[in-house]
Formats: C-alpha cells, sequence, structure tokens
C-alpha cells in the first residue's frame, strides 16, 4: 500500500492534513551515489482540497546521502509548483520529500 499525504500550510498559521493524495512522476532521475532511480518532477492531485498540481524539482540532485547506510539515503528538496488549489491558480515554492526509494539496498 502506498502511503501518501501532504500537509498544506493556511493563512493564520493553520495546517489541514489529507491523506487521499494521488501523486504521478512526470520524469525520473537516477542518483549515481545509489544507483536508486526517484521521481523528478510530480503530477499532484488532491480532490478534497481541488487541487491538481505540477511540481519541478529546482535541482534534480537534492539526494541526502548517508555514507554509513546507503540504505538510510533519501531525496528531499526545493521545487516550484503551479497549478489549482480550491479551484484557483496558484504557483509558488514547496519542499518535496520522497522516502522508500532505496529498497534495493540491504541491511546485514
Amino acid at each position: 500500500k502506498s502511503l501518501h499525504g501532504v500537509t498544506v500550510s493556511l493563512p493564520g498559521g493553520r495546517h489541514k492534513t489529507v491523506a487521499d493524495v494521488q501523486i504521478k512522476p512526470t520524469g525520473h532521475w537516477r542518483s549515481t551515489a545509489t544507483g536508486v532511480t526517484y521521481g523528478s518532477g510530480w503530477i499532484v492531485t488532491i480532490p478534497r482540497l481541488r487541487a491538481r498540481l505540477v511540481v519541478r524539482p529546482l535541482l534534480k540532485d537534492q539526494l541526502v546521502y548517508d555514507h554509513t547506510l546507503p540504505a538510510a539515503s533519501y531525496w528531499e528538496g526545493d521545487c516550484a509548483v503551479m497549478g489549482t488549489f480550491e479551484g484557483r491558480q496558484v504557483r509558488g515554492q514547496v519542499y518535496m520529500e520522497l522516502v522508500g526509494g532505496s529498497r534495493r539496498f540491504r541491511i546485514a
């Protein structure tokens, strides 16, 4: 089972967490450090918030690499975003985190 979810920051310091999220990669990037291929660019659809967002990484290589335990490495980074949210056109910057992509490593 996929564990997708988002936390949205709203005006006034409020936050909303939504679990019903579809995330579709629009491209891929392969880490030379781990050999793992990660999504690189996504279309994020959140029906409950009437949102369809196109997310594009500002840099493809934003891997957080653990030299002592490569299986613990993961991708996170700054991204540009544009699309619709609550039915309105939006544009801005988001922080995306991908975990679980390095399943090919085995920890002995």
